[in-house]
């Protein structure tokens, strides 16, 4: 690579957003994300390892690195190397699982020094002869959860063909530079004014007159408190099924969902969701791993008299109409409603997930597990759905400054619910009738 291929380059619009909500708390670790990936067979560890540190290189999010010049923050490509691989063979230990989760929940409450220091680290653990754990965190200046499964994708495909005598070079990640070039094109393009106006028309009742045009203080939460949950084989295959009934995607369907449960659980009418997006309207775009990821607000009317088709079609429709237009960042459309300091737009994000690609190593069993996507002001739902293995997890995220476990816990139980209750409502039913009370 010359020397301009290696950087430095500017921040794309997400990444900046990440960048000056880091500045508030230095020293808190709610950006970092990850998740591990449970791994039981006959896993040739060695191989493994070299396809791990081989897509590793190949992967160039995973080596960005910060500095600051004349005040701006700008990133360059690191050395392959630099990047954090850690081996551990733990089949002498009394509990070598628990001694991983111990590891990795530490480095997931460590702190990371944006400017300097490596934004990324991975981890595998031989717990067993044939039980293994790789996990992968990332700063989300760097990455964001596509990334995440990109790079799992990327990695079954060379470790496949270092298995079987193929080429592992076949299908090599595109460089990140790409996607900071299109980022670039962007934020002088017609299409961000016309993306910017449709939003701006969307929430025109939601402008605050009085606020000052500047961002004022703000403060960034902490790690949040999780619930993970599975949900049943029978309740995923209803819910894939009514999405099939109405017409929807699954995403929809939870999306609507979520809707319902803001409305019960609130009795607001008006209901505003945080979505998040790829933030990459290309198929160029899409294989590369990379932050690029950004919150749509979709906005949906639901009342007592709202059906279930209804609603699901109104889902589908806002959410159509809100990717045709997700590139503009919604910090900017915060500063363009003069509400930058004061209350978000929603009360609740639902980022639903679905893997459509099955990972494979070998004829190993394979249990991926979200483990952090980010800070949580408001209420998180992550709903994970893979398609090829049939299983959906859901992870109910909450800022632990005014929730602990508990209601984590609740709040889990009464979503539950709701999924339960839509997978099997017939199209006609009232959104009103599903019951949050807690069993």
């Amino acid at each position: 690579m010359g020397a301009s291929e290696q950087g430095p380059w500017d921040l794309m619009s997400g990444q900046l957003g990440v960048w000056y909500a880091q500045q508030l708390a230095p020293d808190n670790p709610a950006y970092n994300i990850g998740d591990c990936t449970e791994i039981h067979g006959e896993l040739d560890v060695d191989l493994f390892v070299r396809a791990l540190r081989r897509t590793v290189q190949e992967a160039e999010a995973f080596r960005l690195r910060l500095c600051v010049e004349g005040g701006t923050p700008r990133q360059f490509l690191g050395e392959a190397g630099e990047v954090p691989v850690h081996v551990a063979d733990l089949r002498g230990e009394s509990d070598p699982r628990a001694m991983a989760e111990e590891w990795i929940q530490a480095d997931l409450d460590t702190p990371v020094e944006l400017v300097g220091g490596a934004l990324s680290v991975h981890a595998f653990f031989v717990l067993g002869s044939d039980r293994f754990l790789w996990y992968q965190r990332a700063h989300h200046i760097v990455l964001d959860g596509n990334g995440l499964s990109q790079f799992a994708e990327r990695l079954s495909q060379v470790y496949g063909a270092l298995r079987t005598g193929g080429d592992p070079a076949q299908g090599a990640l595109k460089s990140v530079s790409e996607l900071i070039e299109t980022d670039r094109v962007y934020r002088d393009a017609q299409e961000r004014d016309r993306d910017r106006q449709f939003w701006l028309e969307t929430f025109s009742d939601h402008a605050d007159g009085t606020a000052p045009d500047e961002p004022q203080g703000r403060s960034l939460a902490g790690r949040p408190v999780i619930h993970q949950q599975d949900l049943g084989g029978d309740v995923t295959a209803r819910l894939r099924a009514a999405a099939k009934r109405l017409r929807v995607s699954f995403a929809g369907l939870v999306i609507a969902a979520s809707a319902v449960y803001q409305h019960r659980s609130t009795g607001a009418r008006d209901i505003v969701l945080g979505v998040p997006a790829s933030g990459r309207t290309s198929m160029r775009e899409a294989g590369i791993p990379g932050m690029t990821a950004n919150i749509m607000p979709i906005r949906l009317s639901v009342h007592p008299g709202t059906s279930v088709g209804e609603l699901a079609r109104q889902t589908q429709r806002a959410i159509h109409s809100g990717l045709r237009h997700q590139r503009y960042q919604y910090p900017d459309l915060l500063r363009d409603l003069k509400r930058v300091g004061g209350t978000p737009l929603y009360d609740m994000v639902v980022n639903v997930m679905v893997a459509d690609r099955r990972i494979r190593f070998g004829d190993c069993a394979i249990t991926r597990t979200g483990l952090a996507s980010g800070p949580a002001e408001c209420l998180k739902v992550d709903v994970l759905s893979s398609t090829a293995e049939g299983g959906v997890q859901t992870l109910i995220e909450m800022n632990r400054e005014h929730y602990d476990a508990e209601a984590a816990s609740s709040v889990s139980r009464r979503y539950l619910a709701v999924l339960d209750w839509l997978s099997s409502a017939p199209a006609t039913a009232s959104v009103s009738t599903v019951d949050l009370l807690d069993p």
